[in-house]
């Protein structure tokens, strides 16, 4: 399944694909990360402009990636705070959503949401946008 006729990989299980998936999410940022770097331009840019900006630290299936051995709590909080920080300094919005849901709001430890996580998401994010997108232009 995994393997097409010509590729010079070798045959993994599915479980292994799933584990080199999440094992994805463990990216290192700081302020030196040349994404951070990006983001904060990219932020940075779009509020001169006069265009309210709101960056999300999207949810991640953080109790499965802490049972396989993959999540350190102060670690990602480190991370976050990196984006946060990046983000306000720049003249944008920040939103922590990274633990957001448990388990049982995920579809599977990939990431993808469940209904009901969509739905805890949606109820979330909608007072914070309405806030973003109906403030005055005084408390942008």
């Amino acid at each position: 399944l995994w393997n097409r006729p010509g590729q010079r990989f070798p045959l993994r299980s599915l479980a292994v694909v799933q584990r080199e998936i999440v094992s994805r999410y463990d990216v290192p940022v700081d302020e030196h990360s040349p994404m951070l770097k990006m983001l904060a331009a990219t932020v940075e840019m779009a509020s001169r402009r006069g265009s309210r900006v709101l960056v999300i630290a999207s949810p991640i299936p953080w109790q499965h990636l802490e049972g396989e051995g993959l999540f350190e709590a102060g670690r990602y909080a480190r991370r976050v705070d990196a984006l946060r920080r990046a983000v306000e300094a720049s003249g944008g919005r920040f939103l922590d959503l990274h633990r957001a849901l448990r388990k049982a709001d995920f579809r599977d430890h990939l990431g993808h949401y469940s209904e009901q996580g969509t739905q805890i998401l949606a109820a979330k994010l909608q007072p914070v946008v309405e806030k973003l997108l109906f403030a005055p232009e005084s408390s942008r």
